[in-house]
């Protein structure tokens, strides 16, 4: 994409927000097009929450729909990475610090007795999923997955594919599971869930927006698995994702000249 940008074959490149930080701040033609520093997706409510959900991307792990054990052991790793602070620290090291000048360091991975679990890599979305020069993978993703390995006692085996060859590898049995980018915050599962967050906004709205969200309530009500469809239109079909351990503004790069 950067190739392409230079080149002016194109002339916006989207992707995360956290992306967007890591290469402008590496190379001093490019800017982001978005400045994002007021959108606080954490503190958002009512329909800025909402609106920023549908400008989000979620960082997950992919699996096949019939490897729910592993899912279910990664979703209790990420929930107690959670609670426990461990996220943020790694989200500090691995994405801040690395965006701020600091190159990320290579990962350890703790050896267990048992069978490995075997974990797609690109490289392809520094400084998340990022191979250092001499090909290790030292980014964040790998940070973290190095952090559940420990957590569910087992080796983690990382495997270095082409990121549009991750779907593949998953399907034929070479990785077990595969970092996956979902155009879905996980801000509601249900269509049952966003109605009932659309009607507690309602009351903070003037009459002419409130109109405009009964109607949106009257497209879910009549269609009830719209958003259940939207949240599995990016999953391939024959897999099962892991609850996101990662959330971040969509965004997009230009060459500076542009801005």
């Amino acid at each position: 994409m950067i190739m392409a940008l230079e080149s002016g074959d194109i002339g916006r490149a989207k992707i995360t927000d956290s992306v967007a930080d890591y290469l402008v701040s590496r190379n001093e033609k490019l800017a982001k097009y978005i400045q994002s520093a007021n959108f606080d997706m954490n503190n958002a409510e009512g329909i800025s929450k909402l609106a920023l959900a549908f400008m989000t991307n979620s960082f997950s792990f992919l699996m096949k729909e019939d490897n729910t054990q592993l899912r279910d052991a990664f979703n209790t790793a990420i929930e107690e990475m959670e609670k426990d602070g461990t996220n943020e620290s790694l989200t500090k090291s691995y994405i801040d610090d690395v965006i701020a000048g600091k190159e990320p360091e290579a990962v350890a991975f703790e050896k267990f007795d048992g069978e490995a679990v075997k974990v797609a890599v690109t490289g392809s979305l520094p400084p998340l999923d990022y191979v250092a020069p001499d090909g290790t993978p030292s980014g964040y993703n790998t940070a973290i997955l190095s952090e559940i390995g420990k957590r569910i006692g087992k080796t983690i085996e990382l495997v270095q594919v082409d990121s549009i060859g991750r779907a593949t590898a998953l399907s034929s049995g070479v990785v077990d599971a595969a970092f996956w980018t979902r155009t879905w915050n996980d801000f509601a599962n249900t269509s049952a869930e966003i109605i009932t967050s659309l009607e507690e906004m309602k009351s903070t709205l003037s009459a002419e927006q409130a109109s405009m969200i009964d109607e949106m309530i009257k497209k879910l009500t009549e269609n009830s698995s719209l958003i259940e469809d939207f949240a599995k239109r990016d999953i391939p079909d024959g897999t099962i994702y892991t609850r996101s351990y990662y959330k971040d503004m969509i965004n997009m790069v230009v060459e500076k000249k542009h801005t």
